[in-house]
């Protein structure tokens, strides 16, 4: 759902970079990287995939969420109301123009597991795709 976004905002975007942390988490899903593939081949992009160490809480993403966070807490403090995560999207987004947020809804979870079901029905699990990349 995310590189659907990008995709619509960059429709001329070749390849996309992105980072996580907890590779061991990862490496656990066994149908993860076959996923990375698809949607490569879908968007005929680039893609890559960079795991960072796990940071607890620390690294430079958890900074991006919590200011997030700190900024639709303080707008709640002032008087405003956050019942939803519609309405904390359009509390960030009036405080910020630096992060993007999007909203992921129960609808778009539910088309993105129709979709995911068919693509890793021919997908055989592997135990030790962890053990592979070690």
């Amino acid at each position: 759902m995310i590189l659907n976004h990008i995709v619509t905002v960059l429709p001329n975007i070749k390849e996309v970079d992105c980072f996580s942390d907890d590779a061991a988490s990862q490496f656990k899903q066994p149908f993860h990287f076959r996923n990375l593939v698809q949607i490569a081949n879908e968007r005929n992009i680039h893609l890559s995939w960079h795991f960072f160490a796990t940071s607890h809480g620390k690294g430079v993403v958890d900074g991006i969420g919590g200011t997030g966070k700190h900024l639709v807490w303080s707008a709640i403090l002032a008087g405003g109301a956050c019942r939803s995560a519609e309405d904390f999207i359009k509390i960030e987004k009036k405080k910020t123009k630096k992060v993007i947020l999007i909203e992921i809804t129960k609808n778009n979870i539910d088309n993105s597991k129709t979709k995911l079901k068919n693509i890793f029905k021919w997908q055989k699990y592997s135990r030790n795709s962890q053990n592979a990349f070690s």
